[in-house]
Formats: structure tokens, C-alpha cells, sequence
């Protein structure tokens, strides 16, 4: 499988882009994209905050000191799913940054740990866009 260097999976995103522009469906939840084709690919190096990333790498390793590491089986279970909508209710109100990176680690964690049988990837991409206001 083809990755970068974030560990996207490349073959995944251009698979379903091939498949867009093949069926000629195009986007059309929105204008077209501002993103030359030439461009695009360099999306996967560009589309990512390091200062975002720095936050949440350092409230990890707190979080690994506190609770144990990213993966341990032996950790106690939490409803993070809970935790991060709370936090993302509490910015809403507080504009603290921190708890936009609390919420993203707690997603993290999630991922990387969730038990739940009924997790899995869905196919393409969903018709929830963000919508300007």
C-alpha cells in the first residue's frame, strides 16, 4: 500500500478521484476546486497544521504518563467518543484552543484503540460537507 509521510493511504484517495472523474460526477457539492491537478498531489505535505500537531503530540505524552501509552491494552475503559463532543460544546462557548487538541487526541485515541465490533470504513466520500454561513 502506498503512503506518505502523515501515512495516508494514497491508493485509497486516488482510487475513489480516479473513480469521480471517470463516472465524470465531479464534485457537485461545490465549485469546482481551486487546485490544479498539477498541485493537488502535494496536498497530502501541505493540508496539515505542525503547531496543531506539536499540541496534540505533547497532551499525548502527558496523556500516556497519566493513563498509560497509545495502545496499551491494560488501560481503563472511557467513553471518549463523549469526552471529545463535550470538549467541541466547550469551545463553542470558550474559544480555548486546547480543547479543539483534548477533542482530536481523544478521536485519536479512538481510533487507535476503540473496541467496538461495528467499527469500520465506509466506501467514498459522505455527502456531509462543511457548508459556509
Amino acid at each position: 500500500m502506498l503512503t506518505n509521510h502523515h501515512g495516508y493511504w494514497l491508493n485509497e484517495f486516488l482510487g475513489e478521484l480516479w473513480r469521480d472523474v471517470a463516472r465524470n460526477e465531479g464534485f457537485p457539492h461545490r465549485e469546482p476546486s481551486p487546485v490544479s491537478w498539477a498541485t493537488s498531489l502535494d496536498l497530502s505535505r501541505s493540508e496539515w497544521s505542525a503547531q496543531f500537531e506539536a499540541a496534540m503530540r505533547s497532551r499525548l505524552v502527558m496523556g500516556a504518563l497519566r493513563y498509560g501509552p497509545l495502545g496499551d491494552g491494560n488501560k481503563p475503559s472511557y467513553d471518549r467518543i463523549a469526552a471529545a463532543i463535550k470538549r467541541l460544546q466547550k469551545f463553542v462557548g470558550t474559544q480555548e484552543l486546547d480543547l479543539l487538541v483534548d477533542a482530536a487526541n481523544l478521536c485519536l485515541v479512538e481510533f487507535v484503540e476503540g473496541k467496538s465490533t461495528l467499527r469500520h470504513w465506509s466506501r467514498g466520500d459522505s455527502d456531509d460537507h462543511v457548508t459556509s454561513h
